[in-house]
């Protein structure tokens, strides 16, 4: 909301490194609790997709927003952030008008 997007941008790749780092290290008895943090890496992803799609970074918005919903198919917070951003495309490209 600062429009600090260096700043912003490397508190979400620490989150994301954090988040993965943190799956990765999981011992194989507790694989059962993998699926709870894939959802953690999940909200990384699109907390970083949302601040690529405020900084207009529209291709690394996609990019991050795909990741979360590969991670987390069935989270909602993922669906609502990939509806918002294609509903904004949509509407920027009704606005540019016909491509000739």
């Amino acid at each position: 909301m600062t429009k600090q997007w260096e700043a912003a941008r490397v508190a979400c790749d620490a989150a994301i490194k954090d988040a993965r780092d943190e799956r990765a290290s999981l011992p194989g008895w507790m694989q059962w609790a993998a699926r709870r943090h894939d959802d953690y890496v999940a909200v990384a992803y699109a907390n970083r997709g949302v601040m690529h799609w405020l900084a207009k970074d529209v291709s690394a918005a996609q990019l991050d927003l795909a990741k979360a919903e590969a991670l987390s198919p069935k989270a909602d917070f993922v669906a609502r952030n990939l509806e918002a951003l294609r509903t904004r495309n949509a509407l920027a490209q009704v606005a540019a008008g016909p491509q000739s």
